[in-house]
């Protein structure tokens, strides 16, 4: 094995969970919803520039941090966001459970952690 090789961390890919394919069933563990969206926000989307929804958005989140800082009145840099739960789950691993500690979760839960940590992670 080659040395770099040896620091390379070894990630099991996530397994998605039964998928049943049914006429009109609603996944909820795949997030579907069995409604449109609320009127008010199909308002919003009819009203957006649809050119910019096909840009990566802002890494940062600048408006959307400033927007919550300002509508729960704190400071913008007292507000975390992130890109999906994966990434606000990723920032919580590696910034609280930094240390040789096991990290327990219950057994039946979500197949994330133990991506994180698989090393440390025990069921």
């Amino acid at each position: 094995m080659k040395r770099f090789q040896q620091n390379i961390r070894k990630v099991v890919p996530y397994v998605p969970g039964d998928q049943p394919d049914f006429p009109d069933m609603i996944k909820l563990n795949t997030n579907e919803n069995p409604y449109p969206p609320a009127p008010e926000v199909q308002e919003v989307l009819a009203k957006s520039n649809a050119e910019q929804m096909r840009l990566y958005p802002d890494p940062t989140a600048h408006q959307l941090n400033a927007a919550i800082a300002e509508a729960y009145g704190v400071e913008e840099a007292q507000v975390f966001t992130g890109v999906g739960s994966d990434d606000v789950l990723a920032m919580i691993f590696q910034t609280f459970f930094n240390s040789d500690l096991p990290i327990l979760f219950p057994d039946i839960t979500y197949a994330f952690y133990p991506v994180w940590f698989p090393t440390r992670c025990s069921p």
